[in-house]
């Protein structure tokens, strides 16, 4: 009688690049595999690969490494697996000059303004410098509006847009 031994098909993958946004957990992650036979559209798996990636929804924006660890096929031998890369992509932060009011001929109030995007427990601590907020009136502007200005800032996690507010003065 003669035996006849069926080994493993060899194959090689590739974890698929992913993006996320900052303060977002993970997506799921996937590979591409190159020498599947027989119309096969993944390998089988017996037990599948684990992802693994330094970056958490607290990580900061840039490139992370994302490997696949393990993963048993039932026909294939995995000879290589090349890492994908995660990008963590910046927020979007809004900052809003608060509307003000005042009576002609009275000194301008402070300004203020309200932030809406931050996550992952930040505050306009992450923002350098603190945005500053100007208006072209002044004490003997006449009665009207005015636009309240929203200075430059930045924060590496954040795409940062900002709108401006009025100052109204009375009569």
């Amino acid at each position: 009688a003669i035996e006849l031994t069926i080994t493993r098909a060899r194959l090689t993958g590739k974890v698929n690049d992913a993006t996320r946004t900052y303060g977002q957990q993970n997506p799921s992650f996937s590979m591409e595999f190159y020498g599947l036979k027989n119309g096969d559209l993944s390998p089988g798996w017996t037990t599948p690969p684990t992802f693994k990636t330094q970056a958490n929804k607290y990580s900061d924006v840039g490139q992370y490494s994302v490997s696949a660890v393990g993963g048993i096929a039932r026909n294939y031998e995995i000879k290589e697996v090349t890492a994908g890369t995660l990008t963590v992509t910046p927020a979007q932060l809004t900052i809003s000059a608060n509307n003000a009011t005042r009576q002609y001929y009275n000194n301008n109030p402070e300004f203020s303004y309200t932030c809406k995007g931050f996550v992952n427990d930040d505050s306009e601590n992450v923002l350098s410098p603190k945005p500053s907020l100007t208006t072209t009136a002044t004490r003997t502007s006449n009665t009207g509006t005015y636009k309240i200005n929203v200075g430059a800032t930045s924060s590496p996690n954040y795409s940062i847009s900002t709108i401006n507010g009025t100052l109204t003065i009375t009569p």
